[in-house]
């Protein structure tokens, strides 16, 4: 608890006192942040909160003009306001925090030293007895440099960072790595009743203008930096080690009852090693599954405690699907996001056996078998580029002819909230990709020889109670809705 000024008289404690805040809510309101933020607030910043005890519990009261000192007390230990444009070099922590709540607090205690992470604060905060705006703000990123924007299109803030994205595409990253429209996540990471940004921003790296890394910035409605996450990690199969640069391939936000979560799939930068990193509000960073082969994209799938066959209940499950190296084909992991860290089931004593792995495992790994498409094609691997959520199943789009693009020939899988993979269909990419072959003399038959066209796809599904199994998923007649196709490879 913490009283700045004044002491506690019958007359200030009146309800009908017009100087009194009763309550976290009117405290809250009056400070333009939720009840949650406020009570951090009191145990980190020292706002000025008072107690009365009474035999029913405490009555939580505020004085109007204790905030307003408060407040001024902060601001006048500033030294200087930021610049309009802030710029970002490439930083060389793994993980760097731009607000300390104890910083603060010390800084509020006289510390002048910590008046530039005082101004970061305060910043954020509105006009006293002023309501904030949630979505007030609009958010653009072009991967060098974020801006916002109020409802009139007009640019509120700017921020630059080292480098503009568009000097460091790398053509042997571009099929792989995060498109630029999935580089930006809006989300309200420190509590205040206002949308923050995540960016994903790619940054030269060891003097090269073609080698790349990836940072990921977070930061407030005010252009505060919150936080920023460099992967860092070092993983070692067999006698490999495989450590930075690494490279961003999909975000996802996951909500939480504690805020919430961004979930990164994260590739290495030339080899196939691979994992996913979870990041709290906070900042703090942890590998919460490996992966023996590239993860391409990330999905939380919502299950409403759907039970298993096991009958145990499960929120949500995190899909990471891309492709693994071992096995030579699509992949996808479905993991329980508030479990232990695991790792992809692979051959013990192998190239692609993570040393030292963690002792959590997949809730299901799944592996897609190759098509007729896919064996006579040029490219060594079908691969899973698309998820998404269609009620309550899970649709993998497994690409069969990623060679052309143009032809978008997917076999697309249905997966129920029983964790059951029941059926399979082709997109109508195959007739397209069917005749391209055809015409490169890789087939030899006409598409209703093809063998793949009908039959039921042989799948391999892994649990951690008894290991690998087979699966014989049927083939429907129709293509799922949603996925089309242009033919535009002639």
């Amino acid at each position: 608890m913490a009283s700045l000024g004044g002491g506690n008289t019958m007359a200030e404690t009146r309800p009908d006192n017009p100087d009194q805040l009763n309550g976290w809510k009117e405290i809250a309101a009056y400070v333009g942040r939720s009840v949650r933020a406020a009570q951090r607030w009191e145990r980190e910043l020292q706002l000025p909160v008072h107690r009365i005890k009474t035999p029913r519990g405490h009555v939580i009261y505020a004085l109007k003009r204790e905030m307003d000192q408060w407040r001024l007390r902060a601001e006048g230990a500033l030294l200087e306001e930021e610049s309009d444009q802030t710029t970002l070099n490439a930083p060389t922590a793994r993980i760097r925090r731009h607000l300390s709540p104890g910083a603060v607090a010390r800084a509020l205690l006289g510390a002048g030293a910590a008046a530039a992470v005082l101004f970061a604060v305060f910043r954020a905060l509105p006009t006293l007895g002023s309501k904030a705006e949630p979505g007030a703000l609009q958010f653009g990123f072009d991967g060098g440099r974020l801006e916002a924007l109020d409802r009139n299109g007009r640019q509120v803030w700017s921020l630059t960072f080292g480098s503009p994205d568009e000097s460091v595409d790398s053509p042997s990253e571009f099929q792989f790595t995060m498109p630029k429209r999935q580089r930006l996540a809006r989300l309200d990471l420190d509590d205040d009743g206002h949308e923050d940004v995540v960016a994903a921003v790619r940054y030269p790296t060891g003097g090269s203008d073609v080698l790349t890394s990836w940072k990921l910035v977070a930061v407030s409605s005010t252009r505060r930096v919150l936080w920023e996450y460099i992967p860092n990690v070092v993983l070692t199969f067999g006698g490999l080690r495989f450590e930075a640069p690494w490279l961003f391939s999909r975000m996802a936000v996951r909500r939480t009852g504690e805020g919430p979560q961004v979930w990164l799939g994260v590739i290495h930068h030339l080899w196939w090693p691979s994992f996913a990193v979870r990041i709290d509000p906070r900042g703090t960073a942890t590998t919460r599954f490996v992966n023996s082969g590239h993860i391409y994209n990330l999905a939380i799938w919502p299950l409403a405690e759907a039970p298993d066959e096991q009958g145990k209940t499960r929120r949500s499950l995190l899909a990471a699907a891309g492709i693994n190296n071992e096995y030579g084909v699509a992949a996808l992991a479905l993991l329980d996001p508030d479990g232990p860290p695991a790792v992809s089931p692979q051959t013990p004593e192998s190239p692609y056996f993570l040393r030292e792995a963690p002792s959590g495992r997949p809730v299901r790994y799944v592996l897609f078998p190759r098509s007729e498409l896919s064996l006579t094609g040029t490219f060594p691997y079908n691969r899973v580029v698309q998820l998404n959520v269609l009620g309550r199943s899970l649709q993998v789009l497994v690409a069969e002819l990623p060679e052309v693009q143009a032809i978008e020939a997917y076999l697309v899988y249905e997966i129920t909230p029983d964790l059951r993979v029941v059926s399979a269909a082709w997109s109508d990419g195959l007739l397209p990709g069917h005749r391209y072959l055809e015409r490169q003399g890789r087939v030899g038959h006409p598409i209703e020889r093809c063998p793949d066209r009908t039959a039921p796809r042989r799948v391999r599904i892994w649990d951690p109670e008894t290991g690998w199994a087979e699966q014989m998923v049927p083939m429907t007649a129709q293509a799922p809705p949603g996925i089309l196709h242009q033919d535009r490879s002639r």
